[in-house]
Formats: structure tokens, C-alpha cells, sequence
């Protein structure tokens, strides 16, 4: 044995690999060799080797050999051995923690990068990794957004002072101290629920609207961020399980971006199963949570209720809902609420990837009843609820509107003997076509939820 080291260019370390129907992946391997091309190779979990992939010839055309079938589960490490005529091991080489899972891209802006403090993130997993901007599979630390690092132009920063990127690059890893945000939580999740491993493609990026995230900008490449994002999906293997997104803050002011919004985000979506090449693949999105800045007041209420809207509209998309949460600044959810907020999304993920029928979305309204004919008693009933609705009294969060005049609520509470229905009572009588919300505003007080912990969205204006 010569003790060289065998040039091993593919896999990258911690990659994770997108799993099929069958629960396995195909994994290539990518040899820089010299003189023999004769190889051996193994895959093992700590130092046994998988059952069916202990040593065994491994096939290379053009430097390229496969092994199929991997199981899903890991982390893996791949074995090679490079042989000489008379079987002597000439050079040999490994890779390691591999895994094989589900892919998820993880796309929108700001609020899906993370903004929360880091001293109360999501803790990694080892089953949990993420293929950063700067194209490495690594362990899913977060912040999971390093612009200045990023292979694709759309992400690198331009620095008013001119300094060069290597700067930018040590500054932030210096000083970051916010990053904190839903997706690791939503993996972590799926992992202790499904029990598979994920990959977090990272492809989200602060402060941008949908006109940024055109589809047509694809074959711009990494000048674009559509083009980009699809760019990094064929990296990692061109298949994905789903896509998580949270966006909407950009396009909720400008009547033109409002209008728009629609249509936008539904051409969107078909464009990402389309390419992609899944027309059913699972895309979940984060209805708007709360903000303190006057200029959205003309839009902020009609995007979260297009958010909503579009949930009924197209199948196998799901809306999580974040309007309960607490921010870190005027914009952003802090790192207690992007956590919460992942574990919905999981929620939902179970639903729409994973089939599992005993779960519930978590409450959308679908009835609005008076119960007496002097309409001071309202009824508003909720679909996909787990268990309950909750807290039983003094529920927050519904308003109704005459006009600009408020009609104050004597009491909100959920109906004992229909435990998914929320009964409001108002102090005079309602005049009709009354406008009813829940949410409505930029800072609303609510504390609508299920057993699950899922809340009800915000919705308005529903006419009663």
C-alpha cells in the first residue's frame, strides 16, 4: 500500500441526498484517478458497513460510478479503495456524514433568513444539514443566510464603502449576533416527527418582492433570484420534497404591488412545480405576522387575506399562520416565535408531504351564523380544528365595522357544547352587511388557537 490518498470530488461532505418513492437514493461518486481505474468501495454507519453496500466493485466511466439504493437514513460514509493489478490497495479515500432524506427549499425574504437572536435559536441536529450560498453541505447552523459568501451574484452585497468581500466576509462573522428564524426548527421537526433526515436548500433573501422573484428572470441564472434558486436545486440533485416560503412584507405597499400580489405569487408557485418537476409539490407559506410601520396600513390586512384566499384556491399549498407572534424589532419575529412558527410549518408538512390523516390544518373559518334574530349574537365557525379551540373566554383578536364606527364585542368566547365554534356577543344590536375581522390592523391583539398550538389566520372583511 502506498498510502496516498485517493482524489475523491464527489460526494460533497454532509451532503444530504433527495430519497424516492421507495424510500432510497441513488449516490454519485466522482474519482480523480491515474494509471488503474480499479476500485472497491463500501458504504458504512460508524464502522460496520450498511447491509448490501459492504465491499464490492465499483463500476467508473468517465470517472463517474453509482451506488443505488441507499437507504434512507444515515450519516454515511462512503469507503474507496483504488487497486493495482495484483489487488494491492494503491490509494484509498472516504467521505462522510451523508445523508439521505428529503430536500426542502427555503425561499421568501427577511423573516424567513431569520432576524431573531441567535442566543435563543434552534439547536442543530447532525440529522438536519443545509446547502449554504456558497454551494457547502454542512450541519444547519444557524443564521443560515451569509450573503457575502455566496456563490451567486444575486446574494453578495454591495458595500457603500467599497470594501472588498473577504472583509465583508470576517465582519459578519464576527459580529453577527441575529439570525434566527423558522427553517431549522421546521426541520428539526420533521425529523423527530417523520423520522427522516432533511436538507434546507437556502434560497431566501431579505427585503426582496415578487417582481425579484419573477420566474421569467430564470435563465438569468445566478443573476436572478428565481434563476438562482433553480440553479441550487439541480446542484443538489434537480428532485426536492417541498418548498417552505414566508414573503409578502415588500408587496403590501404601492397599490400596483397589491393588485398584483395574486397573481404573482400563484404564477409563482406553478412556476416552481414546473420546474422543479413535481406539479403537486407541497408549497408552504407564512401568512403575515404583525408590524409597526404606518406605510403598510393601506396593504398589509389585504395580502395576509390573499394569503389566506390562496390556501383554498390551489391544491397541496398550506398556510402557516404567524399573526400571534412576538417581534424582535418592527418587522421581524423574534426567535421564540420563528421557532413556533417552524413547527407549524412542520405541522403542515406532515399533512401535505407525509399523508398523515389524524392531523388538522388548524382553524379556518368557514360559518358565520347569528343566532338570534336581533343579531347581537354572532357565530363564527371554524374548520380544521385540532381538538378545541381555545382559550374558552375572553378571546381577542375579532372586531366588526359599521362603516368607520367600531361596534364594541361584550364578550368572545368559545361555545362549551361546540368547542370549534367562537360566539360573539355585542352590546347593541349589528346593522347589516357589517364588516367582520379577525386581526385586522397592523399590531392586532389576538389569542386564537387549537389543541395543537395552530392560530386561527387573520381574515377580513367578511360581510355579516
Amino acid at each position: 500500500m502506498t498510502g496516498a490518498t485517493l482524489e475523491i470530488s464527489g460526494p460533497a461532505e454532509h451532503a444530504v441526498f433527495q430519497r424516492d418513492e421507495k424510500g432510497e437514493a441513488k449516490i454519485e461518486v466522482r474519482v480523480k484517478t491515474s494509471g488503474s481505474a480499479r476500485m472497491r468501495a463500501r458504504l458504512r454507519q460508524g464502522h460496520k458497513a450498511v447491509k448490501g453496500f459492504g465491499w464490492t466493485e465499483l463500476t467508473l466511466i468517465d470517472g463517474v460510478g453509482t451506488i443505488k439504493g441507499v437507504p434512507t437514513g444515515g450519516p454515511y460514509t462512503f469507503d474507496i479503495v483504488q487497486l493495482g493489478d495484483k489487488g494491492d490497495t494503491l490509494s484509498s479515500g472516504s467521505v462522510g456524514d451523508l445523508l439521505v432524506g428529503d430536500l426542502w427549499i427555503m425561499a421568501g425574504q427577511s423573516n424567513m433568513d431569520g432576524c431573531g437572536k441567535l442566543h435563543n435559536a434552534e439547536k442543530p441536529s447532525r440529522n438536519v444539514h443545509a446547502f449554504y450560498y456558497d454551494d457547502r453541505w454542512d450541519v444547519a447552523h444557524q443564521p443560515l443566510c451569509w450573503y457575502a459568501e455566496a456563490t451567486d451574484v444575486v446574494h453578495r452585497p454591495q458595500d457603500p464603502d467599497g470594501r472588498p468581500i473577504e472583509e465583508l466576509i470576517q465582519s459578519a462573522r464576527h459580529w453577527q449576533e441575529t439570525g434566527a428564524g423558522p427553517a431549522v426548527s421546521f426541520a428539526n421537526a420533521i425529523h423527530k416527527t417523520v423520522g427522516v433526515p432533511v436538507g434546507i436548500v437556502v434560497c431566501s433573501h431579505g427585503g426582496t418582492s415578487m417582481s425579484q422573484w419573477d420566474p421569467s428572470r430564470a435563465d438569468e441564472g445566478g443573476n436572478s433570484l428565481y434563476g438562482s434558486m433553480l440553479r441550487r436545486v439541480n446542484a443538489v440533485g434537480g428532485k426536492v420534497t417541498g418548498c417552505i416560503w414566508y414573503q409578502g412584507e415588500s408587496d403590501s405597499t404601492g397599490e400596483d404591488a397589491i393588485e398584483a400580489f395574486h397573481n404573482r405569487f400563484t404564477d409563482l408557485i406553478a412556476a416552481f412545480r414546473s420546474d422543479c418537476g413535481d406539479p403537486s409539490m407541497p408549497f408552504i407559506y407564512v401568512q403575515l405576522a404583525s408590524v409597526f410601520m404606518g406605510d403598510f396600513e393601506i396593504g398589509w390586512n389585504r395580502i395576509q387575506n390573499t394569503q389566506l384566499e390562496i390556501e383554498s384556491e390551489i391544491d397541496n399549498t398550506a398556510v402557516a399562520v404567524a399573526i400571534d407572534s412576538s417581534l424582535c424589532d418592527i418587522i421581524h419575529i423574534d426567535s421564540a416565535s420563528a421557532k413556533r412558527v417552524g413547527r407549524r410549518l412542520a405541522r403542515l408538512a406532515q399533512i401535505l408531504a407525509y399523508g398523515d390523516a389524524e392531523l388538522r390544518r388548524g382553524p379556518r373559518p368557514i360559518r358565520f351564523e347569528f343566532d338570534d334574530e336581533e343579531r347581537k349574537v354572532l357565530r363564527v365557525g371554524y374548520d380544521q380544528v385540532n381538538g378545541r379551540l381555545q382559550p374558552t373566554n375572553h378571546v381577542w383578536g375579532f372586531s366588526a365595522w359599521d362603516g368607520d364606527d367600531r361596534r364594541p364585542i361584550a364578550t368572545a368566547i368559545v361555545d362549551p357544547d361546540q368547542p370549534t365554534d367562537v360566539v360573539l356577543t355585542f352590546e347593541k344590536p349589528l346593522p347589516k352587511n357589517c364588516d367582520l375581522w379577525y386581526g385586522r390592523g397592523l399590531n392586532p391583539s389576538v389569542n386564537l388557537i387549537d389543541g395543537a398550538d395552530m392560530a386561527a389566520p387573520v381574515f377580513g372583511p367578511v360581510i355579516v
